[in-house]
């Protein structure tokens, strides 16, 4: 929503940019007002009002005679919202459709464009993403099995997100995949690692085709990873896994966004676990492989025994199944429908 808004404020300033232009219409057009500054305190960015005096090319306002037919004209007035923390790039209004199937998934994504036209897409790190659940789950001493807590209800506790996770996947097999995805902006300590690590947001270049987002940090590839995985797209994860790759020991936002990935262990898509099992390669035998939630053995298992239903794009190669497979165990190994993979590869 607050994507909308900011993406709102910049077609209107382009709006208001284009009724300066012509004072004929802007005498008449007082519902439009001027954006001078728009400050993002919780994304750590800020934007004010600059100008360029050279002509270039632009679209023509409707219905307006003087740039009817003509896309030419004259920029002197034009001024445009940059940001002040990343110099060249301003907030930008531009849509395709390509862009929108770009940006699914990615409610809370803000569009900044250079100005040579090269187009960014900046996410605030604050905005802890949590899978969407039906119900709050909690913990009490009669649910627990407590001493004397069969006829008195004691104080609930919070379950741990991977429970809960848990316990809404057996609700997921019955009622149909969702995508529905929280931002959770209260996360005190989620905020503070953000802020401290990663200056509170992360900016991705666009590839000129618009099919494509490129991370520049790990922690950028881990949170869009993790907001890709919500969303169920399942072979754009294992194209970002390949890039979720360090030896280094994780730093508390690597470490916090490696263990939000609790929130898609129990997806039951076979690419799901594929994309689960492409995770495990990348943290195989670094710090960051006891921070993931699930069993690499019963994963493996799950996705050998799916292997025909899952997609071209989110196979394992062989090389990486190999791994995996010399990671399990002897009593693993014994599975019949392991073993025959193994013996296969």
């Amino acid at each position: 929503a607050a994507a909308a808004v900011v993406g709102a404020m910049a077609a209107a300033a382009e709006t208001k940019r284009g009724a300066a232009a012509d004072p004929p219409r802007a005498s008449r057009d007082w519902s439009v007002c001027g954006i001078d500054r728009l400050e993002l305190p919780r994304l750590g960015i800020s934007f004010s009002r600059g100008g360029s005096k050279k002509r270039a090319f632009s679209s023509p306002v409707p219905g307006d005679a003087k740039t009817k037919g003509n896309a030419l004209h004259d920029e002197s007035h034009t001024q445009k919202l940059e940001c002040e923390e990343h110099a060249g790039l301003f907030l930008s209004a531009r849509r395709s459709p390509a862009l929108d199937a770009l940006l699914s998934g990615l409610p809370h994504a803000l569009v900044l464009e250079a100005r040579d036209g090269d187009l960014k897409v900046l996410l605030p790190a604050g905005a802890a993403p949590r899978p969407a659940l039906d119900r709050v789950v909690e913990i009490s001493e009669e649910d627990s099995g407590a001493p004397g807590a069969k006829q008195k209800r004691g104080p609930s506790t919070t379950k741990d997100l991977a429970v809960v996770a848990a316990e809404e996947a057996a609700a997921v097999g019955t009622k149909g995949f969702g995508t529905d995805t929280v931002l959770d902006r209260w996360d005190h300590a989620w905020i503070r690692n953000a802020n401290a690590f990663g200056g509170g947001h992360y900016v991705y270049p666009v590839h000129s085709s618009h099919a494509v987002l490129e991370a520049t940090s790990l922690a950028s590839a881990l949170y869009l990873c993790l907001l890709r995985f919500l969303a169920r797209r399942y072979a754009d994860v294992c194209k970002l896994a390949d890039l979720c790759v360090s030896e280094s020991l994780p730093t508390p936002e690597e470490a916090q966004l490696w263990s939000a990935f609790a929130g898609v262990a129990y997806d039951p898509a076979p690419d799901a676990c594929a994309a689960r099992l492409r995770l495990s390669v990348a943290a195989f035998g670094t710090p960051a492989e006891t921070l993931l939630c699930w069993d690499v053995e019963p994963e493996l298992a799950s996705y050998v025994a799916t292997w025909r239903h899952v997609g071209a794009a989110c196979r394992l190669p062989a090389n990486e199944e190999r791994e995996l497979l010399d990671s399990c165990s002897q009593e693993a190994l014994k599975s019949p429908l392991i073993a025959n993979r193994a013996s296969y590869l």
